[in-house]
């Protein structure tokens, strides 16, 4: 993988949050709506808490999937996997 290509793609989603988070205050609120729970006005610095928590969550879904299925999902596993191939 070129390494600068990625890097640059991180770049410019790195500078697409900066732009994203000049233009609100985290202090504003906003209304969130569901359809069983009914209404919430809650903080945006509340709700990008939670939707990095949220992801933290899902990526722990699939540490646990792929732990019972089996497979190595330590990074430093894999790489003594590909060291041994050599």
């Amino acid at each position: 993988m070129d390494w600068m290509i990625w890097y640059a793609g991180f770049a410019e989603v790195a500078e697409k949050f900066k732009d994203f988070f000049s233009q609100i205050d985290l202090d504003g609120s906003s209304s969130y709506s569901h359809p069983v729970m009914g209404t919430l006005v809650a903080p945006y610095s509340t709700i990008i808490q939670h939707v990095v928590n949220h992801g933290t969550y899902h990526r722990g879904n699939i540490s646990a999937m792929l732990g019972h299925a089996g497979a190595s999902h330590d990074y430093i596993f894999y790489l003594f996997e590909k060291k041994d191939e050599r």
